[in-house]
């Protein structure tokens, strides 16, 4: 229910985000305020609050009911309503909040009129009707913070962010120290941009220190870090000011739910109810917290746990909607949503799902084994020769390293369009760097035409989340996030030498900036969108320095260490031996090794001023400079002098192996070797470009180019070569046609056939020479019926095809 039209909840918010939290930080020197305090005028409403704040809910009715007898359309009557209804007494809060949202129920003139009337829609499930109201309050009074911020609320709800965050961000341009608006950014913000996200709620703490919402908020945080002690500390902050909070009971339960402290569970769940018996919320709440831990099955229990409380509660619903998905349960998933979606038809993640599940059921289904592929109609013809034997591969060797057997089925989907793949892992669009997900049993993924050919490579995304299902099960969902991604990543690298490794050189750069993370932070650096990429890489990094030092059956034993239930230190001493004081030390001695050497190069010098002084005095007095190198061998180049540019440029690359991009020395080189028709040297610069460049599909195109040109014996080279292209694009029918001709002369006619299979799928322009050479590779396996086949489908295309009719006759023949 958008109120304007704009590109995208993610395009709206990095606008706004300075904006807001430039205001958020300025103070304009009036007192401080107190959020229960804002947006009401009647005082006793103010005193109501106050005691609501604390927990004091009957001296809030006593005071309420007094000023609702006077005046039943008021501020105080929505006040009671609100208090009703959070209090599970429905038929009370209903009584209260129909008149305010009744449009007969007399004309409204004011724009604190119009946000009642938003505010008690909103409470009813009415929710166009309260953005409406809330429109027209804004019309009448495009000052009021108040206004904004209720308008902010009801998108918060709908999980219209951008929309949110521009209602917000008026609010706080109206009055700068307007509470609940910097607690609404801080909501919007805490999946996009966490440390932004606390950077308000400490605003608005530093005005209202009794703000319960804020220490639920900065908790939550905490748990998105995995800091439990510090989110345990924040809850206990908020019941010392408000102990009968629901919010409140219901976070501090679900923390004591994942960590096994079931009886302290119980009684908070239990006091929750003493409060409002049909409150869904604490079992909710806990479900949420273990989906965000990994425990999807768990999450599914205690969600039907809320529903036995309050059976319409949409939250809920769209909760156990999305976690039965993670689980492969899609029928019952369906159900689910549907419920919800017959009870709340605004719900923008119910609708999403819907739509999606509505896609996902056209979807085609291959077997392969204990593993279910789902694909695209319009994709399944060439992506089926790959997911599946790929899936299977990745199971096979993971089995045998891990000793693990995974519970099956596997179920892996793939989306041609990234916000299906988005919609379908979280319930809503975006997800913007994120290629696949994983969820124990259940893997979801962007195929190949989600973004640009070369934009990134499906195989070692297919791989990373595979290694997920073995690390997840191992430890019963129990892995910290480091570990998980961290295995994942060094098992991209062991996949294939090329795997896993673009991101070597930004670590490198941020290594040298001490901008990397200590193994005590490195968790959390997931939860900040400035640090995540860098803690991938540094995750791998500490997964190999464990196998390396400890073994494989370490890393094991780690692993279960989680799955039973230690954490920390614990779990690091159970499965490796060590502390993780021993542990840091050791891997700081590892990334010295590896980058110092690098990030000296990498350092310029000084005295070196970009596009100044003679290079080749410059890289004769910094022998040891990456930059100085690179720059005379570019100006070496430049003036005709190719062998003494190679000279600069081979010292550069050695300097700087994992370098890529068109300026590497290895891409320049290249270009070079092309320009002098030296065929040879040009092959082997393209290759080691390649070595840390896997998505560069321009290259690898280049490079089969030449090595086709180049012609000779030069098999053991040219393979590879296509195969990187076949894995970049799979729907380049030439290239899987001149891969499969390779196979079928190496003598491996079932890999060859299912090159031609794929040729024919993508379209091949020669279609009949793909179809006989389809029925070729058949016929070399042996399988004349399926080589019949090709052969006929080749005439079919071209009835005087000498080719086709020979290969048939050759087959009726006895």
């Amino acid at each position: 229910m958008p109120r304007l039209t704009l590109p995208g909840a993610q395009g709206v918010i990095c606008r706004l985000l300075a904006v807001a939290l430039a205001v958020c930080s300025v103070s304009d020197g009036r007192t401080s305020r107190v959020a229960y305090a804002q947006g009401v005028s009647d005082p006793t409403v103010v005193k109501a609050r106050a005691a609501i704040n604390r927990g004091q809910y009957s001296e809030a009715e006593g005071l309420l009911k007094g000023v609702v007898a006077k005046t039943p359309n008021g501020e105080a009557a929505l006040e009671l309503g609100l208090l009703y209804q959070m209090l599970g007494r429905g038929t009370e809060a209903r009584a209260l909040l129909d008149p305010i949202s009744n449009l007969a129920a007399g004309p409204r003139t004011s724009a604190s009129e119009y946000a009642r009337l938003g505010r008690a829609a909103r409470a009813l499930g009415e929710f166009q009707l309260s953005n409406d109201a809330y429109r027209l309050a804004a019309e009448r009074d495009p000052r009021d913070p108040a206004v904004h911020t209720g308008w902010g609320e009801l998108f918060l709800e709908r999980h219209e962010n951008g929309e949110a965050m521009k209602s917000f961000g008026d609010a706080l341009e109206a009055d700068k120290n307007w509470i609940p608006a910097m607690l609404g950014v801080a909501q919007v913000l805490m999946n996009e941009n966490p440390p932004a996200a606390a950077k308000a709620v400490e605003q608005a703490l530093s005005l209202d220190p009794e703000s319960v919402s804020a220490f639920v908020v900065l908790a939550q945080l905490d748990l998105d870090k995995s800091d439990r002690e510090a989110a345990k500390s924040q809850l206990a902050k908020a019941k010392a000011i408000n102990p009968a909070s629901l919010d409140v009971l219901a976070l501090s339960g679900a923390i004591a739910y994942v960590e096994g402290r079931l009886d302290d569970f119980k009684s908070e769940a239990a006091a929750a109810s003493k409060i409002n018996p049909a409150y869904a919320g604490a079992y909710r709440v806990a479900g949420d917290l273990a989906a965000s831990n990994y425990r999807f099955e768990e999450a599914v229990a205690l969600s039907r746990q809320a529903l036995a409380l309050d059976a319409n509660d949409v939250q809920t619903l769209a909760a156990l909607g999305v976690q039965l998905l993670r689980t492969g349960d899609e029928a019952e998933a369906r159900q689910v949503l549907e419920r919800a979606w017959s009870i709340d038809r605004s719900n923008v993640t119910t609708k999403n799902l819907l739509d999606m599940l509505d896609k996902l059921e056209k979807f085609d289904t291959v077997r392969e084994g204990d593993i279910i592929v789902r694909l695209d109609p319009k994709e399944t013809p060439v992506m089926r020769e790959f997911v599946g034997p790929l899936a299977a591969k990745a199971v096979a060797v993971f089995s045998k390293k891990y000793e693990f057997t995974p519970r099956g089925p596997l179920l892996i989907e793939m989306f041609p369009r990234h916000d299906d793949f988005a919609v379908r892992t979280v319930g809503l669009p975006g997800m913007i760097g994120a290629l696949g997900a994983c969820f124990g049993r259940v893997v979801t993924i962007d195929s190949p035409k989600a973004r640009p050919p070369g934009d990134f490579n499906w195989e070692p995304t297919l791989w990373h989340e595979l290694a997920h299902v073995f690390t997840l099960q191992i430890s019963n969902q129990r892995v910290p996030r480091w570990l998980t991604e961290g295995i994942s990543v060094y098992e991209e690298k062991l996949g294939m030498p090329e795997w896993g490794r673009e991101g070597e050189l930004t670590f490198a750069a941020a290594y040298g900036r001490r901008e990397h993370m200590s193994l005590k932070e490195l968790n959390a650096a997931f939860q900040d969108p400035e640090k995540i990429s860098l803690a991938y890489y540094e995750a791998s990094l500490l997964a190999e320095h464990i196998v390396n030092t400890y073994g494989m059956a370490a890393l094991r034993k780690l692993l279960v260490a989680y799955g039973q239930g230690l954490e920390g230190e614990a779990a690091l001493r159970a499965g490796i031996g060590v502390d993780i004081d021993r542990l840091q030390a050791d891997f700081d001695k590892l990334l010295a090794g590896r980058y110092d050497p690098i990030v000296k190069a990498m350092t310029p010098p000084k005295e070196i001023e970009a596009g100044k002084g003679d290079p080749e005095a410059v890289a004769a007095a910094f022998p040891g400079s990456y930059q100085a190198q690179v720059a005379l061998g570019e100006f070496l180049w430049k003036a005709g002098r190719t062998s003494d540019a190679y000279k600069a440029l081979e010292r550069a690359a050695q300097l700087v192996p994992m370098a890529t991009g068109p300026k590497s020395p290895h891409a320049m080189m290249a270009q070079i070797a092309i320009a002098q028709k030296d065929r040879a040297r040009a092959i082997t610069e393209l290759e080691a470009l390649l070595e840390h460049a896997h998505t560069d599909l321009d290259s690898a195109r280049l490079l089969t180019k030449e090595l086709e040109q180049a012609g000779g014996n030069n098999a053991s080279r040219l393979m590879p070569a296509y195969e990187r292209v076949a894995a970049l694009d799979p729907f380049d029918a030439a290239n899987h046609s001149a891969l499969g001709r390779l196979k079928l002369q190496g003598g491996d006619p079932a890999a060859a056939a299912r090159s031609f299979r794929a040729a024919v799928a993508a379209g091949a322009l020669d279609s009949a020479a793909a179809n006989a050479d389809l029925a070729e590779a058949y016929l070399a396996q042996g399988d004349k019926v399926r080589a019949k086949r090709a052969a006929l489908a080749a005439i079919e295309v071209a009835p005087g095809y000498q080719r086709a009719q020979d290969l048939l006759l050759k087959l009726v023949t006895p």
